[in-house]
């Protein structure tokens, strides 16, 4: 089990640079989108970060730890809500009670940092969207992923040109959907 991360997510604990989760939560915009080495914290996966090699890594028991733990998905949904208020987006509650993900009322101002990458430049924070898609359907959070696909889908079938159609079938993939 990676008890480093877990104690991380519990707040007892700091990440490889020794911030708290509290310190993260805590980032403005700007932060958000100039530090490059907190995502993989926020939003763990079983597998390697090519641009973080100090980045925790989920193995089966960790899994298992977050989706029993409440508490942990509680955390894992508030560090969601800190990502989502940087892309502009929001979540709620449907109808159904289940979660949706719809644009924010920021949404026109936050927009073009993660949609307006130049052509032929690896967007990170399109990267950041398919970890966070990823981490959200392994450690328990499905319903979550599926709510920010679509959203993600809306937007892009609004906006064809801003999110290429090949990264809306990765995001598809990473939700666990097929």
């Amino acid at each position: 089990m990676n008890t480093q991360l877990i104690d991380f997510y519990r707040g007892t604990g700091a990440d490889a640079a020794g911030r708290t989760i509290d310190q993260i939560w805590a980032f403005d915009h700007n932060q958000l989108e100039k530090v490059h080495d907190y995502i993989q914290w926020l939003f763990p996966l079983s597998t390697a970060s090519r641009y973080n090699p100090q980045a925790p890594l989920l193995d089966p028991e960790t899994i298992k730890v977050f989706t029993e733990d409440a508490d942990l998905k509680a955390r894992l949904l508030k560090s969601l809500h800190l990502m989502l208020d940087f892309y502009g987006l929001a979540l709620s509650t449907s109808s159904t009670n289940r979660p949706q993900i719809d644009k924010a009322v920021n949404y026109a101002a936050r927009k073009s940092n993660w949609q307006d990458a130049l052509p032929g430049f690896l967007n990170h924070n399109l990267l950041r969207l398919s970890r966070i898609l990823e981490a959200l359907s392994v450690l328990g959070c499905p319903d979550y992923s599926a709510a920010l696909f679509n959203c993600l889908q809306s937007v892009q079938t609004e906006e064809p040109f801003k999110i290429p159609t090949q990264t809306l079938k990765f995001w598809q993939r990473a939700t666990g959907a097929q």
